[in-house]
């Protein structure tokens, strides 16, 4: 693959551009430098790219050593190459490409305006030059500039480059450099106090892809700039749901990772990959780095797990355990043990690796044990290991969740809800973990309190069943005047019943009890007795009793009330 890409971006191509800056350097080409200490995969491609570029220097030769050096993170003698690259083929647009990767690398914000300006003006139509010179200029203070550039990114009509060099690099899906750069303008309109405008461009923006997770970020700080305190925390909850930040796609920066014999280079590369969801050139970057360096600590880690990910849990297993034969005095390696091992159904097996994890490291979590002890039935133990874990870490809310849940099974209902709203306060944008506080709060009788978390969790998810049928229910039938309200609780429930998803049958009894609280008994029963049959048709006659009370509740006329359960 490499020496196909190698002659691929070794294509001359036929767009006019300007000359590059040459670097400073003493000769043509870099010293080829000591690598005696380097990866064999690594000297040997560099050797053979400098022997090449020795032999017969081009644009071309060189532009290769370039290539090879900036693949194998040699950025130094990557900048030297490629400027001698751009002396000897000044109509030549992938050198000065590629020198704006390197810049950008580096953190060279001066040069990478000027090789990204020139870029633009040989390359117009394309999203990526304009964006990186907005980039570069906004890092430099230049806003007005940045502005310019993005606006321009925004309108260019070309996502990706075309040039022959690139036709072994796949196409990938992911945010394009327009998407990026709208996301620029509107952080300029903030900075220049135009939140509406800000909010306008960023819901433009999302109505276009809402899996733009860093879309919803910025909106979340325009909201609270307005004061609009519950849209914010909605669109925290999206950006999260939706992953973090991913630059935009560059065919160019994958053609580096095509060529590099660096698993640093593609550890890294996956890293990015992996937060923009690209599941298959992920798995691709990760078996390349398998393949030049399979005994390495970090590749088997990654190749563990990426066999994990697919299922392979014997084939993790094995990796793990081969990290574990070079590493014996490492904690994580036993830790992902024991989680094929849970994997598999083996606590057994997982809680001797994880208790030699705890004799290597007395710091690891006792978050796996507690799982491992709740796989063997050994309740009292779960609970100790999650005590001993928030004690580890007060703020790990996965403990306290798990914690909470079991106290609750076990009837330690205000010790389970003292978990739970700590979970809240941990996790105060997650929907799952308001409802599940409040279904506890309605179980102990307070179901004013639940109301509350059920209208939060319903701002970041409008359409939330679960919350929306408790939500109606406590409207309609709880204990407290003040919360209990025939009209809202009517609302809710048709709501509930334009949901999508399976809702009939707590579209009908949240409203028969909705009806029955506003007097209008002939609604309820109608309702009540719609709820019955369609019960009937899904149900085993054991599991009626409930419903069928209902129903004569509201024939007889007394009123629906929640009441505690019993601690």
């Amino acid at each position: 693959m490499r020496g196909l890409l190698l002659a691929l971006l070794l294509t001359a191509c036929s767009a006019p551009p300007e000359p590059v800056e040459p670097a400073t350097p003493a000769g043509p080409l870099p010293a080829l430098p000591d690598l005696s200490a380097t990866a064999a995969p690594i000297a040997e491609q560099l050797r053979a790219a400098d022997a090449a570029a020795r032999a017969e220097l081009s644009a071309e030769t060189a532009g290769a050593l370039g290539l090879a050096y900036h693949a194998n993170l040699r950025s130094l003698e990557a900048a030297h190459a490629y400027a001698t690259a751009a002396e000897l083929a000044p109509d030549e647009w992938r050198w000065t490409w590629l020198q704006v990767l390197l810049h950008q690398d580096r953190g060279e914000h001066e040069a990478l305006t000027e090789a990204a300006a020139r870029l633009t003006e040989r390359l117009p139509e394309q999203q990526l030059p304009w964006f990186y010179l907005g980039r570069a200029r906004f890092k430099q203070g230049r806003s007005e500039q940045a502005e310019a550039a993005w606006l321009h990114a925004v309108d260019a009509p070309q996502r990706s480059p075309r040039h022959a060099a690139l036709g072994a690099v796949p196409r990938r899906i992911g945010p394009t450099a327009a998407q990026h750069a709208s996301l620029g303008l509107a952080r300029l309109a903030l900075m220049g106090g135009d939140a509406q405008a800000a909010e306008a461009r960023l819901k433009a923006l999302l109505a276009s892809d809402a899996r733009f997770g860093p879309a919803y970020t910025l909106l979340a700080e325009v909201l609270r700039t307005q004061g609009r305190d519950p849209e914010a925390r909605g669109a925290e909850y999206n950006a999260r749901m939706q992953g973090g930040y991913s630059p935009p796609i560059d065919p160019f920066v994958d053609a580096l990772a095509l060529e590099s014999s660096s698993t640093e280079f593609l550890l890294r590369a996956a890293g990015v990959t992996q937060l923009a969801g690209d599941r298959s050139w992920w798995e691709r970057l990760i078996r390349r780095a398998g393949e030049l360096a399979p005994e390495e600590l970090e590749v088997l880690s990654r190749l563990g797990d990426l066999a994990m990910s697919q299922g392979r849990v014997d084939d993790a297993l094995a990796l793990f355990e081969r990290y574990h034969e070079l590493k014996p005095d490492e904690a994580v390696a036993l830790e992902a043990i024991a989680a094929c091992h849970l994997r598999s159904g083996r606590p057994d097996e997982a809680e001797t690796a994880l208790l030699r994890a705890r004799e290597i490291d007395p710091s690891s979590s006792f978050a796996n044990l507690a799982v491992v002890y709740e796989q063997q039935g050994r309740k009292l133990d779960a609970v100790m290991a999650w005590e001993k874990r928030i004690m580890q870490n007060p703020g790990a809310a996965r403990a306290h969740a798990r914690l909470g849940e079991l106290l609750v099974l076990e009837r330690l209902l205000p010790d389970g809800e003292k978990q739970l709203a700590r979970v809240v306060e941990l996790q105060p944008f997650d929907p799952a973990a308001r409802i599940t506080l409040a279904g506890v709060q309605m179980m102990l009788g307070r179901c004013a309190d639940a109301a509350l978390h059920y209208e939060r969790a319903l701002e970041f998810t409008p359409a939330n069943v679960q919350a929306l049928g408790q939500l109606a229910w406590i409207q309609a039938t709880c204990l407290d005047e003040n919360t209990r309200d025939g009209a809202e609780a009517l609302a809710t429930a048709e709501r509930l019943c334009t949901a999508p998803g399976e809702v009939q049958m707590q579209c009908m009894r949240t409203r028969a009890a909705a009806y029955a609280e506003l007097g209008r008994q002939d609604e309820a029963i109608d309702a009540a007795e719609q709820l019955v049959a369609a019960a009937r048709k899904r149900l085993a006659p054991a599991a009626m009793g409930e419903i069928e009370g209902l129903l004569a509740q509201i024939r007889a006329g007394e009123p629906i009330r929640v009441a505690p359960a019993a601690e």
